[in-house]
């Protein structure tokens, strides 16, 4: 598994596709998170069945948590659950990047 992860808007996806054309893509992560947990979903065991179900795909995440913190407790439930996801994949990812401004910048 291959995550990538950065700013909103930074060029994740476009880096993504340039880089790893041939491997199955798993964009905005963080949403299919927000929808685990709408769906009442553990997010820690879905992301553990997603790393066994999917080994060779690339995901893409938004980094979300470097921001003011929201007051809406969802949000905040939502905010921390991504964080949580994103530091599994990246345990069990071969390689991690950070994306700013469409650079890719290898972290693991």
């Amino acid at each position: 598994m291959i995550l990538i992860t950065g700013g909103s808007f930074q060029g994740k996806t476009e880096f993504a596709v340039m880089r790893f054309p041939e491997r199955e893509r798993i964009v905005h992560f963080e949403e299919q998170v927000r929808d685990w947990i709408r769906e009442g979903l553990d997010p820690i065991c879905q992301t553990e069945r997603l790393v066994k179900e999917h080994p060779d795909s690339v995901v893409v995440i938004d980094e979300i948590g470097s921001g003011i913190v929201p007051m809406n407790q969802e949000e905040r439930i939502w905010r921390e659950a991504v964080g949580r996801a994103g530091c599994k994949i990246a345990e069990s990812a071969v390689e991690v990047y950070r994306v700013m401004s469409g650079i890719g910048i290898r972290i693991k």
